[in-house]
């Protein structure tokens, strides 16, 4: 059967080029369609570390000195650590915590620094936290046995070593660690593992970050001026209609000194914003469509080109049945016969698919390399496999049902 299939092939070659040409090109192009949609799958499933829900960012905004208003006689210092804690004393609100502008979430900074190992060196994002924050985000450590809230509370610096920059100065293994920076190079501080990533969408290299952990006054003292942000977790119970809420009842607390409160923003509607101003979700819809359009063009031409050739060959069909081939034999060699050509094709078009990772999408995933290639690989063939069987079922049945003399006539 094999070999008589084989044969077949050989003798139409001129009319089996361009399926092998077709089914070549459509394997390469969806193993890579595949390829990027992991990638792009991967990033947003990644774990970012945190929990933005019942989480808001506080607006917040300085007088002027030129202002009628301006008080000279209130520090910005004193001003911030009263503000705090009236928004702390807030029914409904669990924990507030402060954060430079670099360091909470989605805020696109790429200020970084160069942080030393033992041995090694790397260049990585930084920004500020007091220790209440990883109370607000729920910032977490992907080694179960840290307690990140603990570990952070000495009142001492420290730093929050995400998992991409830990591993070029360590190993991907290390939780805990001693951190140098460039102007303290005699001065250790601990390191502690955390999946904290501002940006699930970054690939490996914009996710090396390193967040001092500060103390809430050292925090205000040295930031105060700049860029501080304040970030507040509401209970569940309490977030309904909580900005509204918040902003009526609190309307004569809003104002300490030369500060004061303009605006809540609900994290989780920052990030829609930051993300649609960024294009990233214009950017995944636009891929979803196109792999679908593309995995329709393919179904669409390798089903028309099979559905074609099978009905094209009814005279044949009927030749052999009235030779003695059963409607079964002659519907298994028609499926044989398009089979063998995707598997003449098959190698070829693995290699080629694998060299044209590198160039066309080489990005970080949630598999390793191997996996990935094998589940791609798995998962085209199965796909092209049945659409062949698809293109040629359904003529080949409906040829090998008409009565042998009639399908004589086509000849």
């Amino acid at each position: 059967m094999f070999s008589h299939i084989l044969k077949l092939i050989i003798n139409q070659w001129r009319g089996n080029l361009w399926i092998l040409a077709e089914l070549f090109i459509s394997f390469i192009c969806i193993w890579q369609v595949g390829n990027v949609f992991s990638s792009l799958l991967s990033h947003k499933l990644r774990d970012t570390g945190f929990d933005l829900e019942h989480v808001y960012r506080v607006t917040t905004a300085i007088r002027e000195k030129d202002s009628p208003s301006y008080d000279p006689d209130s520090p910005l210092t004193d001003d911030w650590k009263e503000l705090v804690e009236r928004v702390r004393r807030c029914p409904g609100v669990e924990s507030v915590g402060l954060t430079s502008y670099t360091a909470f979430p989605y805020t696109g900074s790429t200020n970084g620094r160069s942080y030393f190992g033992d041995t090694t060196r790397t260049t990585a994002l930084r920004g500020q936290l007091t220790p209440d924050v990883i109370r607000v985000l729920h910032i977490t450590s992907p080694s179960p046995e840290v307690d990140l809230v603990k570990e952070t509370s000495t009142g001492q610096t420290c730093f929050l070593v995400s998992p991409q920059a830990m591993e070029q100065l360590y190993d991907k293994n290390t939780v805990r660690c001693r951190i140098y920076t460039k102007d303290e190079r005699d001065k250790a501080y601990p390191g502690i593992l955390c999946s904290y990533l501002t940006n699930e969408y970054a690939d490996n290299n914009d996710n090396r970050a390193l967040w001092e952990i500060w103390s809430e006054g050292r925090m205000i003292e040295k930031n105060a001026n700049k860029d501080l942000t304040m970030l507040i977790r509401v209970h569940p119970d309490a977030d309904h209609d909580f900005r509204e809420t918040f902003l009526s009842t609190m309307r004569a607390q809003l104002t300490a000194g030369n500060l004061s409160i303009v605006n809540l923003t609900r994290m989780e509607d920052y990030r829609t914003y930051i993300l649609n101003l960024s294009s990233i979700n214009l950017m995944y819809g636009a891929g979803y469509f196109l792999a679908a359009f593309f995995f329709i063009c393919a179904f669409l031409g390798i089903i028309g080109t099979f559905w074609f050739r099978t009905e094209s060959r009814t005279s044949e069909i009927g030749l052999r049945m009235a030779l003695g081939a059963t409607r079964r034999q002659v519907r298994w060699q028609m499926i044989g016969e398009g089979l063998m050509l995707f598997g003449i094709v098959w190698l070829p078009a693995v290699i080629v698919s694998y060299v044209l990772r590198t160039a066309v999408w080489d990005n970080e995933t949630l598999l390793s390399d191997t996996v990935l290639f094998i589940t791609l690989t798995a998962v085209t063939t199965v796909l092209l496999m049945l659409l062949i069987v698809a293109g040629i079922w359904i003529p080949a049945r409906q040829a090998s049902r008409i009565n042998p003399v009639d399908a004589l006539h086509y000849e």
